[in-house]
């Protein structure tokens, strides 16, 4: 393992009070996966070396990570040493799913995770002509090229991710296969295009042309100021699905999208987001002083990353059938009762049980404002 001749790594990262924001250290021992935090500013150290549940996989640069109670978000790797080692280990990259390959995300994001490749940012977009030609041309495609990948790229959806794990980007283009779609068919059997793609144009996914692109690809869709490219949710007949941080951690995003996909629902809208404890405490309103486990909810909701869905359906009452296809909170309960429920088949308990769906179909459209709105 690249880890194995390093005492350990330091990041610069910031810790957020109501406050202030304090400087922080954070020093992490990949041979015992314990941690040290020490306190920039007051000159001290502020947590003695620990283990926690924190592993290097959650680390990385803008990662929020939950130590403690305390939310302590990434911000720069603290050495040279330190960035030469996790740049290779962390590597970021675009991924890109054509709307010729949306009702198989699930299975796509699936194969990703398989792979050890974790998802740090991922939106649905739908593309106008002037953002897909503008997106196409930095990627040099010839003008006639221009034109049939822009009425591709604008004929539904595309679901855009950004990509951190070791080596992705070669990675990546392994699992992608070639561009060619008979090359991939013929030789390539099991890639990505060869299983999802149709022609050339309609080849089911894209990456960045080269590792040195994947920057500006992901800055074009994911900014980190003035986003044009809004997700937008549909607000009818649809309901809010929230995959929850562990489920996130754990590498179940593909397999969570695979089993509501395969039961009849449609995904309208996704997007990834971070929430602070107020923002959750102000999402579980409803819960506190009915819900014992009110504190503990909110905790975990706020502990990551977590990937917010509309889900769609035809039918009037998608609110309760899809709760019911989510299955009891408890997922001991609903192995036993509802075996065949999200949260039985990747709920850990209470608290980690997966997802969180819509309750009562009057808090339908509020959660889903609070969550697609409140967030652009």
């Amino acid at each position: 393992m690249m880890n194995d001749y390093v005492d350990y790594f330091t990041f610069s990262c910031d810790f957020e009070t109501a406050e202030t924001t304090r400087k922080l250290n954070l020093y992490f021992y990949p041979r015992d996966n314990s941690l040290e935090l020490y306190d920039v500013g007051m000159k001290r150290i502020l947590l003695k070396r620990t283990i926690t549940e924190v592993s290097l996989n959650d680390i990385y640069i803008g990662a929020k990570l939950m130590i403690y109670g305390k939310k302590i978000i990434v911000r720069k790797y603290g050495n040279q040493m330190t960035e030469q080692k996790m740049s290779k280990m962390k590597q970021r990259t675009f991924f890109m799913i054509k709307p010729e390959a949306r009702q198989f995300v699930g299975e796509i994001i699936s194969k990703l995770e398989k792979h050890k490749l974790h998802i740090r940012n991922l939106k649905t977009v739908k593309l106008q002509a002037l953002s897909a030609v503008q997106f196409l041309n930095q990627h040099k495609t010839s003008e006639d090229g221009v034109t049939a990948n822009m009425e591709n790229l604008t004929s539904g959806l595309v679901t855009v991710l950004e990509i951190i794990g070791e080596n992705a980007y070669e990675q990546l283009k392994h699992i992608c296969g070639s561009e060619n779609y008979d090359e991939a068919k013929n030789n390539q059997p099991l890639s990505l295009r060869a299983l999802y793609g149709y022609d050339n144009i309609r080849n089911g996914v894209l990456i960045s042309e080269k590792f040195d692109s994947n920057q500006h690809d992901l800055d074009f869709f994911f900014p980190r100021q003035n986003d044009q490219l809004k997700v937008l949710a549909k607000f009818y007949k649809t309901t809010l699905c929230i995959i929850k941080p562990h489920a996130v951690k754990e590498g179940k995003i593909g397999d969570i999208i695979k089993m509501i996909m395969e039961n009849g629902f449609t995904i309208s809208a996704m997007k990834m987001i971070s929430l602070s404890r107020k923002q959750c405490e102000t999402f579980y309103e409803i819960y506190k002083g009915v819900v014992d486990d009110y504190s503990l909810m909110v905790t975990q909701l706020q502990s990551g990353i977590c990937l917010a869905m509309e889900i769609q359906s035809n039918d009037d009452d998608v609110q309760l059938k899809f709760r019911s296809l989510c299955g009891p909170s408890d997922p001991e309960i609903a192995k036993i009762l509802r075996p065949n429920t999200i949260r039985a088949h990747f709920g850990v308990d209470k608290i980690l049980n997966a997802v969180h769906c819509t309750d009562l179909s009057e808090d339908t459209l509020l959660e889903l404002e609070y969550i697609f709105k409140h967030f652009e």
